[in-house]
């Protein structure tokens, strides 16, 4: 391998065919200049990585893979540039290390707050130019997938959902639906509902919301409605990092003639009616002493 040029030092010998006496020896040095004819080349040349959005994260680093350039001297020395699709500025900084033995290492850095829920890729293009005359140029595409955090808590469509039903409604009804939404991705994301204190009463599916009646009232409750607290928690593979929202569910109950009336007397009381009285007439009530 030649630094600038390629130097041989050849010998040449003449000598005459018809007589020996013509002899001459003479050394030629020949130079081979090198040509901008390679242009810089990354392998591969394009990737694609994630780094997450979790803050506690901040500096973290990808290598991108290195140019080469098959020229030699100033036609193989590179300098590098990035260009972003769409600005990365204060969240992702592109930089270049040289080692010592002057290859260069180049590396994506996170170097601000990243949200996924804002935007979730960056695309670059990262360009090798040497410095031959003229300069020839490769390229590097490269895309970054911004990984999810648990960094959002569930949301109710609704602080208090209120629902109203009759006494008489079958086991088995639905009562009511409640929603919630997480703008995290994957399990993060997913939501599962259950009550935050125990009922007898109702039931709900953690996955769906639906809130159904669990077995038949036999009459309504103290003030005429149940009210309920339920909760919608995330799945984060951290449990410890799960997150949790609270919601109010207000179950009215509506009376129904479900009862027929009946007779109590106290103790000792006695009805007496009169065979001949006609329909509509009081009955009377009367006590006895009992012994």
């Amino acid at each position: 391998m030649c630094s600038q040029s390629c130097v041989g030092d050849v010998e040449v010998a003449v000598t005459s065919r018809t007589s020996t006496q013509f002899y001459k020896e003479i050394h030629i040095f020949v130079s081979l200049l090198d040509l901008n004819d390679n242009s810089p080349r990354f392998d591969p040349a394009a990737v694609e990585f994630t780094i997450s959005e979790d803050y506690r994260l901040l500096g973290t680093s990808r290598t991108l893979p290195s140019a080469t350039d098959d020229d030699v001297g100033e036609n193989a020395r590179l300098s590098f540039e990035v260009r972003w699709n769409g600005s990365a500025e204060g969240k992702l900084d592109f930089r270049v290390a040289e080692r010592e033995d002057g290859t260069a290492v180049l590396s994506l850095v996170k170097v601000g707050e990243l949200d996924r829920e804002t935007r979730d890729t960056y695309a670059a293009t990262v360009i090798a130019v040497d410095a031959g005359t003229p300069p020839l140029t490769g390229s590097l595409d490269v895309l970054v997938r911004v990984g999810d955090a648990n960094d959002h808590s569930p949301v109710f469509e609704s602080e208090l959902y209120e629902a109203t039903i009759r006494e008489d409604l079958p086991a088995g009804a639905t009562v009511a639906q409640l929603r919630a939404v997480d703008a995290d991705a994957g399990p993060n994301g997913a939501v599962r509902y259950h009550f935050s204190e125990g009922t007898s009463v109702f039931t709900v599916d953690e996955l769906t919301g639906a809130v159904t009646l669990r077995s038949r009232l036999d009459s309504r409750p103290k003030g005429g409605a149940f009210r309920l607290r339920v909760a919608a928690v995330d799945q984060a593979a951290d449990v410890g990092m799960r997150r949790v929202a609270y919601t109010r569910l207000v179950i009215n109950v509506v009376d129904t003639n479900n009862h027929a009336p009946t007779i109590r007397l106290l103790h000792g009381g006695r009805l007496e009616v009169v065979e001949n009285q006609p329909a509509g007439a009081q009955v009377r009530v009367t006590f006895v002493k009992l012994h």
